[in-house]
């Protein structure tokens, strides 16, 4: 699994398979969400997103949004909502705070930031050619230690 994300090669099975469950988990977890803010069951999403990404318009349509616009549109609501006159000054603050990649991978994982960027830099250190030339001498060094104790076993 150290290799997952090489660009030296695609997924194998196991890791497609843990990738596609990864997927899954994400998207299940998304469904909840939406249907929590959409008064809906997960189920009831399901069947109405289709795992598919709809315009805003058609979003609408299928009561997965309440109204169409951007960002300022979307501030203006908010702003009426919270009782903020159309006229006042607001600091806007952005959340969730931006987190290192390291902190990102952890979080959607279930592992420290230090677990992952442990693993990435040992993923590159693991793909650097002179690597793994040097670790294949190792394990042909292995191999003849072992095939020597063998043959001194044997006699």
């Amino acid at each position: 699994m150290v290799e997952m994300f090489t660009t030296q090669r695609g997924f194998n099975q196991a890791e497609r398979a843990t990738f596609a469950a990864f997927i899954d988990r994400a998207y299940t977890q998304f469904l909840g969400l939406v249907a929590e803010g959409r008064g809906m069951t997960p189920e009831q999403v399901r069947a109405v997103a289709q795992g598919r990404v709809w315009t805003g318009q058609q979003a609408k349509e299928r009561g997965l949004v309440d109204h169409l616009g951007g960002f300022s549109v979307a501030l203006a609501r908010a702003r009426a909502l919270a009782g903020i006159d159309e006229n006042a000054r607001v600091q806007l603050r952005f959340y969730p705070t931006v987190e290192n990649p390291f902190e990102a991978f952890g979080s959607l994982f279930g592992s420290s930031a230090q677990g992952v960027e442990g693993l990435m830099r040992l993923n590159a250190a693991l793909s650097d050619p002179r690597m793994q030339r040097v670790m294949a001498a190792m394990r042909e060094e292995d191999a003849n230690a072992r095939a020597e104790t063998d043959r001194m076993t044997i006699h």
